[in-house]
Formats: C-alpha cells, sequence, structure tokens
C-alpha cells in the first residue's frame, strides 16, 4: 500500500470492499474485457504488476495474484467498477 495517509486510507477501504464482496480474478478480467479504453499497462504500473501479467490474465495463459486484487479494485472503482 502507499506510504501516505491518504493512500493508506484508501488501500484498507479496497481490503474492506474486496473482504466485503467476492472478489475474484475472473469478475477483474471480464469488467476489463468490457472495457477496453482501460490501458492495461499503465493499469499494471499503477498496481505495481510486473508488465504484461494482467495481459496474460485477460488472454488465459495465467490468473491475476490474489495479493492485487484489493490495489486493481481501488484503481478500477475510478473507472466505474461498481
Amino acid at each position: 500500500f502507499p506510504q501516505s495517509s491518504a493512500g493508506l486510507k484508501q488501500g484498507l477501504r479496497a481490503l474492506f470492499f474486496y473482504m466485503k464482496r467476492e472478489i475474484t480474478d475472473s469478475n477483474i478480467i471480464t469488467w476489463l474485457q468490457a472495457h477496453p479504453l482501460i490501458n492495461i499497462s499503465a493499469l499494471e504500473k499503477n498496481v505495481g504488476m510486473a508488465a504484461r501479467d494482467l495481459h496474460k490474465a485477460i488472454a488465459g495463459s495465467r490468473g491475476i495474484p490474489d495479493k492485487y486484487l484489493p490495489a486493481l479494485v481501488a484503481v478500477l472503482k475510478k473507472y466505474g467498477w461498481k
């Protein structure tokens, strides 16, 4: 999580949201496929994922590591994730 208090609050909210509602990599992949204008490389960089990991998950060759789900949800909420 980010070091600033605002970033920490956002991360904790995302974690709570993740725990409250079952978030799976397939939910996120489906959402991203329905929103093709989201820049996947920028999203990977924003949440600290290795380059191409999310691309590979969308292509079906791997899953999204669980440790990134809360951060992904926090970012995707800015773009309409519910």
